[in-house]
């Protein structure tokens, strides 16, 4: 395959809370099966795959991230 100048910018790992499935070494072994260049972990608030990611020494580069949920909530002044 050629080299794909094309990064994911967002990939729940298998830390999200109910929403990944994947580790991270197999993403970063299909990013470079298919010649992808970087990827984006953005784990559902934690960063628990960090730590895992940050083993990588290959050719993908990890792009660090958290899809982070707020709830605000308003007191009703009247």
């Amino acid at each position: 395959m050629s080299n794909n100048n094309r990064a994911e910018l967002r990939i729940h790992t298998k830390m999200s809370e109910m929403s990944g499935v994947s580790s991270v070494e197999s993403y970063i072994q299909k990013y470079e099966e298919y010649c992808l260049t970087a990827l984006a972990i953005t784990d559902k608030n934690d960063v628990n795959a960090y730590f895992e990611a940050m083993q990588n020494k290959g050719p993908v580069k990890i792009i660090y991230g958290i899809d982070f949920g707020v709830t605000l909530l308003a007191k009703n002044n009247i």
